[in-house]
């Protein structure tokens, strides 16, 4: 079973795409999401112990505060079977600021997915919920993901597999061992 946590319109997610519907549960708190459940995550989720053998989040660890993100992670990790893996997408600091310093366009439209560096950073500030509070670069990420004592099994720098120039995004997965 896999839990996508923040999967709002859920079609265009990568694990959305590579696993069986019937095996895959979307938590988002709007209510127009594709989402199974409809929850505040800084409450609690809804469900058992080990209950998931991946979690994934995919663009929602960075529209939370520096004081939340543990307590997050740590229940993520109450939700997650041991052995299994939790993915995190997330903008890519490191990216943006060197695009910053180069003296790209930061306005201008980067990477396949139409992110601007602009966007990466602040969020794309078209709902309530779709700001920005904190920042991650890879290092950082890793960091604080085996800081939660997971193993890393993948880390990487990442604009979509088109884009071998841009890379606006930032994936981590780490084992629960």
């Amino acid at each position: 079973m896999v839990l996508d946590i923040g999967c709002g319109m859920a079609n265009g997610t990568e694990m959305r795409r590579t696993v069986v519907r019937e095996n895959i549960i979307g938590i988002d708190v709007r209510r127009d999401s594709e989402a199974e459940v409809i929850a505040d995550i800084t409450k609690g989720l809804p469900f058992d112990n080990e209950k998931f053998d991946i979690v994934f989040a995919s663009h929602i660890l960075e529209h939370f505060g520096k004081y939340e993100i543990d307590g997050l992670i740590d229940e993520w990790l109450r939700v997650l079977k041991k052995g299994g893996e939790l993915w995190i997408y997330v903008p890519n600091l490191k990216w943006c600021a060197e695009a910053i310093l180069k003296g790209k366009d930061i306005l201008r439209v980067a990477a396949v997915d139409r992110i601007t560096v602009m966007h990466q950073i602040y969020g794309g500030e078209n709902y309530l919920y779709d700001f920005h509070k904190w920042g991650f670069t890879l290092e950082t990420l890793s960091q604080t993901l085996l800081n939660h004592g997971l193993e890393i099994v993948k880390s990487t720098e990442w604009g979509g597999e088109a884009d071998l120039e841009h890379k606006p995004e930032v994936c981590v997965v780490g084992r629960k061992v």
